[in-house]
């Protein structure tokens, strides 16, 4: 039922709002609004006046709405208000009057009375339209002041607002009285990202973190008690929105995966989004029409439309001369559907056009003329039921195609891999194959974390693009590194990584012979991975390869959270590194079996012979093997061969730019440690502010430092528990970011 539009952006979507079936808007990152009139046929870029990552969107009708966006980078840093009477033709901006306050949601009750909220624990209002925004009158109990994050009106007086911090609270705010008072209370360990009215005693809500997945809360007495449920279910939910009363959809964000009732949220079940997406905000207009944004400019639609499934072909390996059968399975829940037709192409040249014939009941087929030897062949199918609804299979052809190569030859690593339309599928999905190659990593080189991912084996054939893939089955468990292998096996997408699978009987694998040497490691930019997005070619076609970066500095050892250990923050071994490119990539530490890591577990640090790779190390040279999970490509090193550290050099990478390490410990109490780096002297400040925004010490107030690397201690024996931010800025460069005092 969801399904791709055709989107002019690629800029990361956080945030929507409609007005009705065909009226919304579309708003994310460097200040993008898209504005539709007609249900997403067609989106307008609205000129913003603002480059700043918009968090938030909302429109009280088709003409006087606002926005939130937020402003990091260049003092001063906090919230920017996006406002407009013309339904986006023309909009004004304006700075929120408090700094380092960064407003998660806008909400408006009319044209006076309106209500945002956010970090570090702002919950404001507005009385005249926005010209003033003043404190809202919340009580003084322990929850009172955590990040607000969406606002949720039954009726002019009663309201909840949920919200809340990674592994401290969900919490949610509630009242009576149209906002004149408001009272907190925490309803579990993780923060509540949405929530839905079912009437004025029932009400949901979802949410969850990276480390314990999706949950939900629930109270069926108008928030007297509420039951918090952790729903096992890897992602965060980000959004919630129902269609009718019994069924109801919610995200998972960097999941990639939608989630769906049909009992009002008592049981969920997950499904893939389109094409893989992450999924962020999504909304209901009605009962017929929803819509979803997310990353890379994703904006999908529910409507009832015909569903096109089980396209398969015949033959599965295609050779010179061979006409190939397209069969799908086509089903519409409303109607019929009177017109399905086939698109495909040659090398990517002219469509031709095929009718597909009905050979029962939803059960349609045609046949692909026989092509040329080396011939790459991609089609799409094209559905019309008798209400004229459109579906195309696959659903964003820019991005993805069904696809096969015409060979008169045996089939190679390089075929099974390739995925040339940016989508990361392998035309060979779901059909058996027989490769041929050289162990490159085995289980004793990569375990898994013990937890999401298990042990892996990997072989490839050559040194270039496309010539690496990951191997799955029992009988790959005690292939070596160096054997010289055939093996026989299924072509699949597991979680959006290309693999062989169903390697369970010895007659799949025939050793050849053992000890041969490793293709040599492919050198690679940092800026070839780069944080590219799920399918984007460049650096698809290194999945499942042997490659190496050089010359190398980390320039974040949590790419997830905070310095520290998965104790406090959200920590999954993996680290961003950046070559003289300066452009960062991911590395995963857990899944290898080498001595270094980057502190994701409490204890490592005291476990002798172990290594952790802090902000600022540099590295001549990392190895691995690239691996695609939880919307990232990354690097996983092997054994500890992979890794060649410098010691005691102060690389010239490393003064190349502004660095501000997270504070170590983070958790501490009551000392602890800020690494920074300086390319050029300046007059360094470093302040410390509460969860209110309020200063409450000055460590460094404009102390000349001379370039180099520094530290600083923070002694923080006068403030209480809690949690701080600590504002660092030097010259142009500003950075704030968050510590945990606990006594």
């Amino acid at each position: 039922y969801w399904f791709n539009l055709s989107s002019p952006t690629t800029n990361f979507l956080r945030a929507l709002h409609f007005a009705d079936s065909l009226t919304g808007w579309v708003a994310g990152d460097s200040g993008l609004i898209l504005y539709t009139s007609n249900g997403g046929l067609d989106w307008i870029e609205q000129q913003s006046n603002t480059n700043n990552n918009i968090k938030d969107i909302f429109f009280l009708d088709e003409n006087r709405g606002w926005a939130i966006a937020w402003k990091e980078y260049t003092p001063p840093i906090g919230t920017t208000i996006l406002s407009t009477t013309s339904g986006g033709e023309e909009w004004t901006t304006e700075f929120y009057s408090d700094e380092n306050v960064f407003m998660n949601s806008i909400f408006f009750q009319d044209t006076l009375n309106g209500w945002m909220g956010g970090f570090p624990g702002e919950m404001v209002q507005t009385t005249n339209g926005g010209a003033d925004w003043v404190d809202a009158n919340i009580d003084s109990g322990s929850f009172a002041y955590f990040p607000p994050m969406r606002f949720n009106f039954y009726n002019s007086q009663y309201a909840f607002v949920c919200g809340g911090a990674i592994d401290v609270a969900g919490v949610v705010w509630k009242t009576t009285n149209g906002g004149s008072n408001w009272s907190s209370v925490g309803v579990g360990p993780e923060p509540v990202h949405a929530m839905h009215f079912f009437d004025s005693l029932n009400v949901i809500g979802m949410g969850g973190d990276f480390e314990y997945g999706v949950s939900k809360i629930r109270t069926t007495n108008g928030g007297k008690d509420w039951d918090y449920t952790e729903l096992g279910i890897f992602g965060t939910a980000t959004a919630l929105s129902f269609r009718t009363f019994l069924e109801g959809w919610s995200t998972t964000s960097f999941a990639e995966k939608m989630l769906y009732t049909l009992d009002s949220g008592y049981t969920w079940v997950e499904i893939p989004t389109p094409n893989n997406s992450a999924i962020y905000d999504l909304v209901f207009t009605d009962s017929l029409t929803g819509y979803a944004v997310g990353r890379q400019g994703t904006i999908i639609k529910y409507a009832h439309r015909p569903v096109i499934s089980e396209v398969t072909r015949n033959p599965s390996q295609v050779g010179y001369g061979d006409p190939v059968t397209i069969t799908t399975t086509i089903t519409d829940f409303d109607g019929m559907v009177p017109e399905v037709k086939l698109f495909y192409r040659k090398n990517i040249g002219t469509h031709n056009e095929l009718i597909m014939t009905k050979i029962s009941d939803d059960l349609w087929q045609t046949t692909i003329p026989a092509q040329n030897d080396s011939s790459l062949v991609d089609f799409f199918i094209r559905a019309i039921d008798d209400d004229y609804n459109v579906t195309l299979s696959p659903e964003d052809t820019s991005k993805n195609r069904f696809f096969y190569l015409v060979l008169d030859r045996p089939l190679t690593i390089q075929d099974v891999q390739y995925s040339p339309f940016g989508g990361g599928s392998s035309g060979y999905n779901n059909y058996e194959v027989t490769v041929h190659g050289i162990v490159t990593a085995d289980t004793s080189d990569i375990q898994g974390d013990g937890l999401t991912t298990g042990p892996a084996v990997y072989m490839q054939n050559g040194i270039g693009p496309w010539s690496g893939i990951w191997i799955s089955g029992a009988e790959t468990f005690s292939l070596k590194r160096g054997d010289n292998i055939t093996v026989t096996g299924v072509g699949e997408e597991y979680f959006s990584v290309t693999r062989i699978g169903g390697i369970d009987n010895p007659s799949n694998i025939t050793i050849h012979s053992v000890l041969d040497p490793l293709p040599e490691p492919k050198t690679l930019s940092t800026a070839t991975i780069d944080l590219l997005s799920n399918g984007s070619v460049q650096a698809e076609k290194w999945e499942g390869v042997l490659i190496e970066y050089k010359d190398i500095i980390v320039t974040d050892e949590n790419a997830d959270g905070d310095t520290g250990s998965s104790g406090w923050n959200s920590n999954f071994g993996e680290l961003l590194i950046a070559d003289t490119s300066n452009m960062e990539t991911r590395v995963e530490l857990q899944d290898g079996t080498h001595k270094y890591h980057n502190f994701w577990e409490p204890g490592l640090d005291t476990i002798p012979g172990l290594i952790r790779l802090k902000t600022g190390d540099t590295l001549e040279v990392m190895r691995g093997i690239l691996f695609f999970s939880n919307g990232n490509y990354k690097l996983i090193p092997r054994k500890d061969d992979d890794f060649d550290v410098l010691t005691n050099v102060v690389d010239e990478i490393l003064l190349k730019h502004y660095r501000v390490s997270r504070n170590y410990p983070n958790p501490f109490n009551p000392y602890t440690r800020v690494d920074y780096i300086l390319p050029v002297g300046g007059n360094v400040t470093l302040k410390i502010y509460n969860i209110l925004g309020q200063k409450v010490q000055t460590i460094l107030n404009g102390k000349y430092n001379p370039a180099g690397k520094h530290s600083v201690i923070i002694d923080a024996t006068d403030l209480p528990s809690g949690i701080y931010f600590y504002r660092f800025q030097v010259n142009d460069f500003l950075r704030v970011l968050k510590m945990v005092l606990l006594k």
